[in-house]
């Protein structure tokens, strides 16, 4: 493998033809074109490429996930022969490991201290901040219903990409998307779901802000280490919906208030309460099992919004971050901060190697700790 690593023109330099793929995979494997095309990019990163490296590399992935899936016609044709185009394939054949790990480096201090203030500062309702519920069996039964009916018109995710974070990193996880009408039962689910988070909390969780799923994750899906949206996400669920060619259970990883690790080994129709934006929580061990499938409900409080936004106040947030800075003599940066790069990759260069999905590259940039209250220097 090489594919020469270069410096971007600036911003507006230069023309970004992006790669027409969405309309269909032929057009990835075309070997009579002859210009180098933008294949895939992010924000400070483009990826160019010959189509004969395209072609080249694309079908040498074909044959590693055939391999994952030989067991399974069906999953081996849903994620091995179709939508081609989607930014796991893009990113497993055109952007290097090395170059994630050096775009996360730009983000994880940042990150790290983050997720420690949040976890210490945002309100807490509960003792441990997470809880094991069962959903209704009639409840779980219609919702399965509808979800099988379903499953055959998956997408992939859109919005996961190669620098992504927590659960939303393109590289390790090829995760789908299904549909599920918000119709008189999903009302009954949700309604429960709120129910017990009130119930549990003492709180008025009256305003839904966010409900997402089903979500589709596959072999070698991971979860960093991670808080939820501080202002929408403060009383949430986790609905398990279904688990298919499971080879082992695949762990809920979290971290009570207290500090205590926890795992959860749920079940179909299991749900779990949690105290989403200071819960620390993730999935520490690739999934090892053909499908595992997810719903997302997230509420507030009418009093929830008004006690974080005096948490970001310039007094408190940004006052603490610049102690921090200052004692540790850092300045916390993002993404947009690191250097642009392009990587241009001719046809004569190998193929990235294919990494093992049984060994998430999440891990190796070190999502997966506890990161420490950064208010106590």
């Amino acid at each position: 493998m090489t594919g020469a690593s270069a410096s971007l023109p600036p911003r507006g330099g230069g023309l970004l033809v992006l790669l027409a793929l969405a309309g269909g995979d032929a057009l990835l494997l075309r070997p009579t074109q002859t210009t180098a095309t933008v294949a895939y990019n992010e924000e400070n990163y483009q990826c160019t490429a010959d189509p004969a490296f395209l072609s080249k590399c694309v079908p040498k992935w074909q044959e590693s996930c055939r391999r994952e899936y030989n067991h399974s016609e069906h999953m081996r044709t849903k994620l091995c022969e179709t939508s081609l185009s989607r930014n796991y394939v893009r990113i497993r054949t055109l952007v290097p490991p090395s170059d994630i790990l050096d775009q996360w480096k730009w983000e994880f201090e940042r990150r790290q201290f983050d997720d420690g203030f949040f976890r210490s500062q945002v309100p807490k309702f509960t003792d441990t901040g997470f809880k094991l519920v069962r959903l209704p069996e009639h409840l779980h039964e219609g919702m399965l219903a509808r979800y099988n009916a379903r499953r055959n018109q998956s997408v992939p995710e859109e919005g996961q990409p190669a620098f992504g974070f927590h659960c939303n990193t393109g590289h390790d996880n090829d995760d789908y998307h299904v549909v599920i009408p918000h119709d008189e039962l999903f009302g009954e689910v949700r309604e429960w779901i709120r129910g017990q988070l009130s119930d549990w909390t003492g709180q008025n969780v009256n305003e839904e802000t966010s409900i997402y799923g089903a979500r589709e994750y596959h072999r070698g899906s991971i979860c960093g280490m991670h808080t939820d949206n501080t202002e929408t996400h403060a009383f949430s669920a986790i609905y398990q919906i279904d688990q298919q060619g499971m080879d082992e259970p695949w762990a809920l990883d979290y971290v009570t208030h207290g500090g205590v690790e926890g795992r959860a080994l749920m079940q179909a129709g299991d749900v779990m309460l949690y105290e989403s934006a200071s819960g620390l929580h993730g999935r520490k061990d690739p999934l090892k099992g053909d499908e595992f499938t997810n719903m997302f409900f997230h509420f507030r409080s009418p009093n929830w919004l008004p006690a974080i936004n005096s948490i970001l106040s310039l007094d408190n947030y940004w006052e603490k971050r610049w102690r921090f800075e200052a004692h540790h003599q850092e300045h916390l940066t993002s993404l947009a901060n690191a250097p642009p790069k392009e990587r241009l990759w001719k046809s004569t260069d190998q193929c990235i190697p294919e990494r093992s999905r049984s060994d998430p590259l999440l891990k190796e940039g070190g999502f997966f700790q506890t990161p420490p209250d950064p208010t106590r220097l």
